[in-house]
Parts: structure tokens; C-alpha cells; sequence
């Protein structure tokens, strides 16, 4: 079969790639919760997170549903214009004034969490605005009590008012802005209401909704909209005001707690998958501290915190542990006697939760980035081997003639979710094998180098001295061939690229050097361009 070896399933041992994910943090907002607020629910998951979520979050302030409208004058402004209010499922900008019943032209309040599903007039969840949102009425009569999910394309209904939201007889599905916020809002009353309190019931989300038993769904596509839409500025802003407390016309009012899942919206795969499979949610939950989730050099996809040279992205990927070096290579190539590969690695068997892609990669100058491609095989043949309930391996095995001398292999794994804060790396089994040395793809190129048994070869990250027959003894200090920093005993300090070689620059000259290659110690000759002359290495 025709095989492009990708799959998608809906130090410089792990070269990385530029992506949104590592240029920020996920959490880097001013909007944080304070450091110990969640404390009691660090090293927990499923339903014992649930439970300690629910004892940190419960006995808010309650907020009256009268004064709501108020409070919607700070918490879901326009930022473009102080007197309107931005609009659930439409994103409408309203002036503030427009509250009313019914209609097009106004707005009232929406029940993200339907009152017919569980939500009482008298107990605290009749107006606990972390699920209640301003919404043109219209709108809002449209969206009914319907479930959340995505609408089937073969019967889908829109709204005018609300372009991109959509819905049919048996669930709404929110315009992409507002599904993040609307699974959050349902995923936070599940775990807020437990039916302890006075005039509440115990609220559900699962994927069979069932009014009588107040279970709202369909918990699939929340948790899949959770993943895919991070929280943006505006609820992050709005979950910490709703915590902190707004002032309006002289009032304050406060409802005291927060969203757990505006905060951390790993928490929500860490509860319902905890035991059923591995996301990039739960995962990070797992493994790291809520101050380390904070430290992208620690918990960013780029982080290697063990130092094994596998960054976080490719530990998620095989299922390892940050923390822990592993000694399960992320990709293996070896070529066959009869001149075939087989490429092997391991992947998670439910990786399109957290919209992952595996794919190898080919390169005959791998230190080009450019130059890597996907690698695409005739009659390659792929064999599966389930390891556990959440990783499996795939052996790929490639005809003699598929990678010919000189070209290099690498895993790549991209990260689609969330969207906006995509990621990528990739691990190259060379590198790694090398210790991430510059020298790591020329290794059967030993020509003007020589090498003694007492300090290593050349490529040596722990030995770096070599012996040049043209340059005697140097010490080589490099993060790449295209950075290199060189000292020789004659010439101090000196800078040269493999591309520019033998154009080098003199440190304590400060001068760009051309070496006559030509020349060998004791007396080498160099053009000073500087001087544009010639100079030996006694005049040195």
C-alpha cells in the first residue's frame, strides 16, 4: 500500500519549533486565582476532584437575579463602547438599557444551565452569574432548554441574529466564540451543585440527558469544546471579577468564587477521562504542580524539566512521565540487511481527543529546518501493537530504497488544540543518539579530525576538545553548526558557521579572517579583511 507516514488520530535530542504555545503561557493572564486557592484539590482526580472542587467553590455570595443587570455593566462590556453589552451566542453589542422580555431589538438573561433542567427560583443557582450571560431574547427563546452539541449537518437550523450558533430539535450548538465559555459554564454547575444545599438539586452532565434526573448533556462535545476553545480575555477577566467583586454606580457586589474550569481547563478532562484516556488536559493535571502549570519553562510544551532531552509535547505524546527520563524511545529507524527500514514509535490510541498528529519526517540536510519534509512510501506496511488501555505502537516497515545514504529521519508530533495555542516539536533519533552534538549527522566524516580513546570523540558533549591537523588543538563550544565558537591556541577566540568556513571571526580582534587552507601549523596564513593583507600565525 501507499503509505504517507503521518497520523493524525481524531536540547537538540528534541529540536522544537516555533508555536504559540511556547512563546506564552497558557496561564499568563493577570486574572489568576490566588496561589493557594485550589491547594486542596492538587495531586487529585475524578470524582474526588470533583468533590474537593465543589467544597472549595460552594457557599458563594449569592448575587440577586434583579441586580444582575448591574453587574453585567462591568463584567460583559463592550470595550469598545461602555454603554452596550457583548451578547452570549451572537456576540451583539446591546446598550445596556435595552433589558426586556422578548424580541429581536432587546436583551435579558440567560440561563446557560436551562432552569427547566434542574435550576430552582429560590436556591443560589437561580442567579449565580458564572452561568447566567446577557443574550438577545430572541436568541435566547431560540436556544430554549436545548442540550449542548454539535448540530448534525443534515439538520441544522441557523439564527439570524446569532450567526455561526446553530440547532435543531435535539441541541444547540453555540457559535465557536462562545463554546468554550458555554462548556465551562455547564461543566462548572455540575461540580458547583451537588443537592446539599437548601433549594438546589444534585446537577449532571453526561452523554444520556435526562431532564427528570437532572442530567444535562452531552458531555462529549463539552469536553471537546473545552479543549479546543481556551478561555479568552474576556472570561478570564469576567471569572476573576465575579471573584474579586465589581463597583457599579456606587455599589459593590461580589459573588466570592470562581470557575474552576475558567482557570484551569485541564480540570475538566481530569475528572470525566480520568481513567479512560490520555489528553493533553488531564495529562498536565497529572504531572504537574498549579504553580508549575503557571511556569512555562516548566509545564510549556517546549519544557524538558527532567533533562532527558524529550520535551513535554513527545512526553505527552508516548505517555511519559516530565519528570522521570525515560528510557522508551519516542522513534527508532533501522535499516534491515536486505537494505529495508522499519520505523517504530509509540503513540496515544486516543490522541485526536487532544487533536495530535504523528508523523516522520525526511531530511538530506537536516540542519536546514526547511529542509525536513513528511515522508511518503509506496508498499509500506504498518503493523499496530496495543501496549496499554491508552498507548499502542506502530511499526512501519519500508522497502530498501525508501531513504537513501545521507538522509535522516525524525518524529514529528503537532498539537491542534487549543486552538489559538497550537504546538509542535519534534525528536530526532540522531541527535539524541549524539548527545545533541553539532558533529551528531557527520559522524562517518572524520576527514582532518583525530580522535584518542582518552578524551572521546569529537562529537563528545562532555569532552569537546578535538585536534585539527590544520588547526592543532581547539575546544569547541556550539549550539548548532550554524553557531560555532572556537578557541585555538594562536588565534584566541574565534567564530565560524559550516556554510562560511574558512571565513572566521577573531574574538580579542574583533576582525573577519579568511584561513588559507592551504597552510598548515606552524605557520599558517590568514587574510586580515580588515587590513587587507596577509598575516601569519607567528605575527599572531
Amino acid at each position: 500500500m501507499f503509505l504517507r507516514l503521518f497520523r493524525f488520530s481524531c536540547g537538540l535530542a528534541g529540536i522544537v519549533l516555533p508555536s504559540a504555545s511556547s512563546a506564552a503561557l497558557f496561564h499568563d493572564h493577570p486574572w489568576l486565582p490566588p496561589a493557594n486557592y485550589y491547594a486542596s484539590a492538587q495531586g487529585l482526580a475524578g470524582t474526588q476532584l470533583d468533590s474537593s472542587l465543589n467544597t472549595i467553590i460552594r457557599g458563594h455570595t449569592v448575587i440577586s437575579y434583579a441586580n444582575l443587570p448591574l453587574v453585567f455593566r462591568v463584567t460583559d462590556v463592550d470595550p469598545e463602547n461602555p454603554n452596550n453589552l457583548i451578547l452570549l451566542y451572537s456576540g451583539q453589542s446591546m446598550p445596556a438599557s435595552m433589558l426586556g422580555a422578548a424580541g429581536p431589538s432587546v436583551w435579558n438573561r440567560e440561563h446557560v444551565w436551562p432552569r427547566s433542567w434542574g435550576v430552582g427560583d429560590n436556591g443560589a443557582d437561580y442567579s449565580d452569574a458564572h452561568h447566567i450571560y446577557p443574550c438577545n431574547a430572541q436568541v435566547n427563546s431560540t436556544r430554549s432548554n436545548l442540550n449542548f452539541d454539535w448540530t448534525d449537518p443534515t439538520d441544522v437550523r441557523t439564527i439570524a441574529m446569532a450567526p455561526g450558533s446553530t440547532f435543531n430539535s435535539r441541541s444547540f450548538e453555540p457559535r465557536d466564540e462562545d463554546k468554550g465559555r458555554s462548556a465551562r459554564a455547564i461543566l462548572y454547575m455540575a461540580t458547583r451543585y451537588d443537592g446539599t444545599e437548601n433549594n438546589t438539586v444534585n446537577l449532571r452532565v453526561g452523554n444520556r440527558p435526562n431532564q427528570s434526573q437532572f442530567t444535562f448533556g452531552w458531555l462529549e462535545a463539552l469536553l471537546a469544546w473545552n479543549r479546543m476553545f481556551p478561555p479568552d480575555d474576556y472570561e478570564l477577566r469576567r471569572n476573576h471579577q465575579l471573584f474579586d467583586g465589581v463597583v457599579v454606580d456606587g455599589r459593590f457586589f461580589r459573588q466570592g468564587n470562581r470557575n474552576p474550569f475558567a482557570d484551569f481547563p485541564e480540570l475538566a478532562d481530569a475528572i470525566y477521562l480520568n481513567n479512560t484516556a490520555v489528553t493533553f488536559g488531564n495529562w498536565r493535571w497529572r504531572h504537574f504542580t498549579i504553580q508549575q502549570l503557571w511556569n512555562a519553562e516548566i509545564s510549556g510544551d517546549l519544557a524538558d524539566p527532567d533533562g532527558d532531552g524529550i520535551p513535554n509535547l513527545i512526553e505527552l505524546a508516548i505517555n511519559g512521565d516530565p519528570f522521570v527520563p525515560t528510557e522508551v524511545q519516542p522513534m527508532t529507524w533501522t535499516v534491515g540487511e536486505d537494505g529495508g527500514i522499519l520505523i517504530s514509535h509509540p503513540f496515544l490510541r486516543q490522541a485526536e481527543l487532544s487533536g495530535l498528529s504523528y508523523s516522520v519526517e525526511v531530511s538530506s540536510d537536516p540542519w536546514i529546518e526547511d529542509s525536513w519534509t513528511t515522508l511518503e512510501i509506496a508498499d509500506a506496511v504498518e503493523d499496530i501493537e496495543v501496549l496499554t488501555d491508552f498507548v499502542a505502537v506502530s511499526s512501519i516497515s519500508l522497502p530498501a530504497g525508501s531513504v537513501i545514504s545521507g538522509e535522516h529521519l525524525r518524529l514529528r508530533v503537532d498539537r491542534a488544540f487549543p486552538i489559538t495555542q497550537e504546538g509542535v516539536a519534534v525528536w530526532d533519533p540522531t541527535l539524541a543518539a549524539a548527545n545533541g552534538s553539532i558533529f551528531a549527522y557527520d559522524l562517518l566524516d572524520t576527514s582532518g579530525w583525530r580522535f584518542a580513546d582518552w578524551f572521546g570523540w569529537s562529537w563528545d558533549k562532555e569532552f569537546p576538545w578535538v585536534y585539527s591537523v590544520e588547526h592543532s588543538w581547539n575546544w569547541v563550544v556550539a549550539d548548532s553548526p550554524l553557531s560555532v565558537w572556537q578557541w585555538d591556541p594562536v588565534l584566541g577566540w574565534y567564530w565560524f558557521t559550516r556554510d562560511s568556513y574558512p571565513v572566521l571571526y577573531r574574538h580579542d580582534s574583533s576582525a573577519w579572517y579568511w584561513f588559507d587552507t592551504t597552510t598548515a601549523t606552524p605557520e599558517r596564513s590568514f587574510f586580515s579583511f580588515t587590513s587587507a593583507s596577509f598575516v601569519l600565525e607567528s605575527e599572531f
